[in-house]
């Protein structure tokens, strides 16, 4: 099918909606861009480096610090909930069964923050020191 019949189509569609009283949008007419204006020009540049920019921002980073608000979440949900108000004799009540998952999920979650924090410098790694030489560990401070 043409361009030429399918806008004939699109037309006798419109005109026969017109005639059973539907309320038809009208046609709108393509916008025409100069691609070698300077506005044009300069909106996408500035689109182009703002693309950029997140590329150059610690992807990892944001995602620790997303965490780590849903950590903090889940806790303010589990710190609400006392175990003594649940129903749990009401086969229906699906409190405790939803509680479950939230602190399931909280190791997992726990455990990618802390390596997501690793990775993305915010968290500095913890220097065992029984993981010290030998050497070190009995060499005297010299000042």
């Amino acid at each position: 099918m043409t361009n030429e019949q399918l806008d004939e189509l699109i037309e006798k569609t419109r005109e026969k909606k017109i005639k059973r009283g539907e309320v038809v949008a009208p046609v709108k007419e393509e916008e025409i861009v100069d691609k070698s204006s300077p506005e044009y020009l300069e909106s996408k540049v500035a689109k182009l480096e703002e693309k950029l920019a997140k590329y150059e921002d610690n992807g990892v980073a944001k995602l620790y610090y997303s965490l780590n608000r849903k950590a903090n979440e889940m806790a303010e949900l589990m710190n609400a909930i006392n175990l003594k108000d649940l129903d749990i004799d009401d086969p229906k009540s699906k409190s405790f069964d939803r509680l479950k998952v939230v602190w399931t999920g909280a190791s997992e979650i726990a455990i990618s923050l802390t390596q997501l924090g690793q990775m993305a410098g915010v968290l500095k790694k913890e220097e065992d020191e029984t993981k010290k030489p030998f050497v070190n560990s009995i060499a005297m401070d010299r000042r």
